[in-house]
């Protein structure tokens, strides 16, 4: 599953989630309006544990009411704690939701009065529609690494706002590099270089460049050198990169985050390669050390390059693309690291 639909589907979830716990929240404090006889209601809230505590105070005395009816709408709150990590919990939710809908409607129905009740039919109408797209979400998310769904689940909600600080900030880099950054163009694509001179950016010999250049194919969050967004860039040093020196040039980023951070992921350089993937610790080789690369298959949704070492260890790289985009990572990776290694023996 392409990571774009991943995110759409976990920010689905997560609306479900908010909406699952305000409604559990609501329904509480109507309850103990009840109590105190307050004519104040909530209709964002669950019809069922209302009537329960309603229906239960002659007969089991008004404390003992509440508490059942607490316990009933602690049911939807006990849903929204643990479908963060048990997901199938959503359909458990808009099960149990749906039965107070029809609870509802078969009270109204007898008592013939929904003329009185159009808010509470229409909130429940609200509540069910998002319950829905969440359960819908969780189909769909089913198949995807456990992980990488809680990874998302905890940053779709800031996902957004740091796309757009990204973006402002790539912005106004280019804005002030505008009159005085290089250009090159070979007849296929000009390249505005990235700022930071001081990491060597500009020191590919112009074969390499020409060779990268005319390879190169346009993949979703694999920069090649002349398009590295600034902060992607920094954020990546400071993540898993911070041994790069002045004297190697860097060629391609690549970010594997949700969040369009750029802490996980690789970057490829004249001279190394460094990668980070998710919860693990930042990798980092010499050019001269890796012998070949394989890919044990090509997943629906992530893949694992293994970069074996001539020290008979290995490196692994998560890839989180559909299995044609991170072949075609693996594949431009493979022929960038052949052409240095091969430039190399050349010098």
């Amino acid at each position: 599953m392409d990571t774009v639909v991943v995110t759409q589907q976990a920010v689905k979830f997560n609306r479900a989630r908010n909406n699952l716990l305000g409604m559990a929240a609501l329904t509480a404090i109507n309850l103990f309006l009840i109590v105190f006889n307050s004519n104040i209601n909530f209709a964002f809230s669950a019809f069922t544990p209302q009537l329960l505590l309603i229906a239960l105070q002659d007969f089991l005395g008004l404390f003992l009411g509440l508490i059942v009816a607490l316990a009933g709408t602690a049911v939807f709150l006990v849903c929204y704690i643990l479908s963060k990590r048990n997901r199938v919990l959503m359909l458990v939710a808009l099960i149990l939701f749906v039965l107070d809908a029809l609870i509802m409607l078969g009270i109204l129905w007898l008592a013939q009065d929904f003329s009185g009740a159009i808010w509470n039919i229409a909130f429940h109408a609200w509540i069910l529609f998002y319950l829905i797209t969440g359960t819908v979400a969780w189909a769909k998310l089913r198949h995807v690494r456990p992980d990488y769904v809680q990874a998302i689940q905890a940053d779709a909600a800031q996902a957004a706002q740091a796309v757009e600080q990204n973006a402002a900030l790539h912005t106004i880099a280019a804005a002030t590099q505008a009159d005085s950054t290089p250009h090159w163009d070979n007849g296929q694509m000009p390249f505005t270089a990235p700022p930071m001179e001081d990491v060597g950016m500009y020191a590919l010999d112009d074969f390499i460049k020409n060779r990268i250049h005319a390879s190169y194919t346009p993949i979703e969050k694999l920069y090649p050198f002349w398009e590295i967004p600034p902060q992607k860039l920094e954020n990546a040093r400071r993540s898993y990169a911070q041994a790069l020196g002045a004297d190697e040039a860097i060629i391609f980023l690549y970010d594997d985050t949700v969040k369009h951070s750029a802490n996980d992921g690789f970057m490829l350089t004249t001279k190394r390669l460094y990668s980070k993937n998710f919860g693990m610790q930042g990798q980092i080789t010499h050019i001269s050390n890796m012998n070949r690369m394989t890919v044990p298959k090509f997943g629906h949704f992530s893949s694992n390059i293994h970069i074996h070492l001539n020290t008979g260890e290995h490196m692994e790289i998560h890839i989180t693309r559909k299995a044609e985009e991170a072949e075609a990572i693996y594949g431009m990776l493979d022929r960038t690291v052949a052409l240095l290694r091969n430039e190399a023996r050349r010098v």
